[in-house]
């Protein structure tokens, strides 16, 4: 797959779409995070991204600092990470996006519970308003990412109860909607809480159910 966008990207490029040079890119990239290499995936979604800027192509742009954001969490550079979801969430606000402001305030929340940086107040406080944004919206699968997300944040935070009540609630929506995979980032999320816990059983029977 990755030699047939690397060829097309030498096609638009040779016809000056950058449009679509851009998105060669972006797909470009997400291979490479799918194969784990997020640091070529981040080079790739900067170049996506300075390509999307040079014509204001704010969805783009707003889609491509969301993949910045995370290739930098995943090597560790939170403070870039924070910076590039605060980018993208004034470009979504420009553009009224909610559904997408909703995630960036999740992501956001995540970043800043994150064990590096716990600042858990500001990162529960952002958690909660992209529940809050996806409860007004209606949006199940975006209600049970961020009880997710609230989950992790409150378990971060070594606040069990609240983690796990949390998870009770992605998890009836996740057997409702047949969320295979967010099935399985639940029961990995039990897990973790109850081995903080010190209740192995139960860590045990969520990591052989994940």
């Amino acid at each position: 797959a990755i030699d047939f966008y690397f060829k097309a990207l030498q096609n638009e490029y040779s016809l000056g779409n950058q449009k679509r040079e851009a998105d060669c890119y972006s797909n470009i990239a997400n291979i490479y995070a799918i194969k784990g290499d997020h640091r070529t995936a981040l080079e790739n979604h900067s170049k996506a991204f300075d390509l999307y800027n040079e014509f204001d192509q704010k969805k783009g742009m707003g889609v491509a600092l969301n993949n910045m954001s995370v290739a930098n969490k995943e090597l560790g550079n939170l403070d870039a990470a924070i910076q590039q979801i605060s980018n993208a969430l004034i470009i979504h606000e420009q553009l009224n996006s909610k559904k997408d402001i909703a995630l960036d305030y999740t992501n956001m929340g995540q970043l800043y519970c994150d064990k590096k940086i716990k600042d858990f107040k500001k990162g529960l406080e952002y958690l909660n308003k992209g529940l809050e944004m996806q409860e007004k919206l209606d949006d199940k699968i975006g209600i049970m990412e961020s009880l997710i997300g609230l989950a992790q944040g409150y378990n971060d935070a070594n606040r069990s109860a609240e983690a796990i009540s949390f998870l009770q609630r992605a998890e009836n929506i996740a057997l409702e909607t047949e969320g295979a995979s967010a099935l399985q980032d639940i029961y990995e999320t039990y897990s973790e809480i109850y081995e903080k816990m010190g209740v192995y059983k139960n860590a045990l029977f969520y990591y052989r159910k994940s």
